[in-house]
């Protein structure tokens, strides 16, 4: 799979020479701004669009009426890449309209109903045989529901303006500890602004913080578009370093492999993907992790020639390395020209994705 990026377009000496020299002055005028994903801290060239999900598409899921999960998009309803919220919230809404909360809490009424009706069709039994029962939990406060049925949790609140909708099943697992982890989760959940780095140990998610020990094992990822330069979209993942698999397929237990399977397998919006640099891998350290980084060159299905920027680390359990961070810097020179806005040139681009990835850091916490 390595080799499907292709070697030395560019000779590296070419990009060695950049500091900040931004293609606009948009970018080099703006005022950084701090953001944070689950545990972890950035900062980011001026104010940016968030990316989370449609009130519409969560209340069709909820209702059991799509085929896969919904899509996360920016406000304006441009998909994005994948946002993901594992052991936590499922899906977290953009900000609600009346309207909007409205038709997610009947959503939220007819799928209760049709899971106690389905229990009911199988005589009290789940889908595994085993007999069960429907549980009414307590703790997803006035404005929401949680039920249980089994191994299966379901529930959804709204957090200030958004909604927040998960459903989780976990048979071979410890249930009694996963409803306690996730009744806590949901009881504490708070909003949070644009910019507001909370200082305390929990979790950074879309619109929302969830105070935790400091500790629970989580995955949490967010994904970010300039308002000043809507080419740049900036994506960032916070895992918890989890022992190696030895199942797992050998390339995917170091940062080389990780990264060639974000861009050649993960990453699938672009016709071709190429390596600029000679060497593909460089390494560099981001939020005290060692990894790698590697910077490619798009070409979409119409022609346009984007860039991608990319830091796969992988944390070590035990030996002080508590997360495993990626961090990607993807162009998109269409949103740009959408918004009548000049993309960044090559060097430009790279200047920026570095400085972004400089600012990568665990948040500062005061318990």
């Amino acid at each position: 799979m390595r080799e499907v990026i292709a070697r030395g377009l560019i000779p590296a000496a070419a990009l060695a020479c950049c500091a900040l020299l931004y293609g606009q002055e948009v970018i080099a005028s703006q005022q950084w701004l701090p953001e944070c994903v689950g545990r972890l801290e950035l900062q980011l060239p001026g104010p940016a669009e968030q990316a989370a999900w449609d009130a519409d598409e969560v209340a069709k899921d909820i209702r059991g009426d799509l085929g896969i999960e919904p899509a996360t998009r920016y406000p304006d309803g441009e998909r994005t890449f994948r946002v993901n919220l594992s052991r936590g919230p499922s899906l977290i809404t953009h900000p609600l309209s009346d309207a909007a909360r409205t038709t997610m809490r009947d959503a939220v009424n007819v799928r209760m109903k049709k899971d106690v009706a389905m229990l009911k069709a199988r005589d009290g039994k789940d889908v595994y045989g085993d007999r069960v029962k429907f549980e009414r939990l307590d703790w997803a406060g006035q404005t929401g529901k949680a039920w249980r049925i089994g191994s299966q949790l379901s529930a959804f609140t709204e957090v200030g303006k958004v909604g927040l909708w998960w459903r989780l099943s976990n048979r071979d697992g410890d249930v009694a500890a996963e409803q306690a982890y996730f009744a806590s989760a949901v009881a504490k959940a708070r909003p949070r602004d644009p910019n507001v780095v909370p200082t305390m140990p929990g979790l950074c998610m879309p619109y929302i913080f969830i105070p935790d020990d400091g500790v629970a094992p989580r995955f949490v990822a967010a994904n970010y578009r300039l308002k000043g330069q809507p080419d740049v979209i900036v994506g960032l993942e916070d895992k918890s370093a989890t022992p190696l698999d030895l199942r797992m397929n050998a390339r995917m237990r170091d940062p080389e492999g990780v990264s060639d399977f974000f861009w050649t397998a993960r990453y699938q919006d672009r016709e071709e993907v190429r390596s600029i640099w000679k060497d593909r891998y460089r390494s560099i350290t981001i939020a005290g992790v060692k990894g790698v980084e590697s910077f490619v060159r798009l070409r979409r299905e119409d022609g346009t020639i984007d860039h991608g920027y990319l830091i796969v680390a992988l944390g070590s359990p035990g030996t002080g390395g508590s997360s495993s961070v990626m961090l990607y810097v993807i162009q998109r020179a269409d949103f740009a020209k959408k918004a009548s806005v000049a993309p960044l040139d090559q060097s430009s681009f790279l200047a920026l994705a570095r400085e972004i990835a400089a600012s990568v850091k665990i948040r500062n916490l005061h318990h």
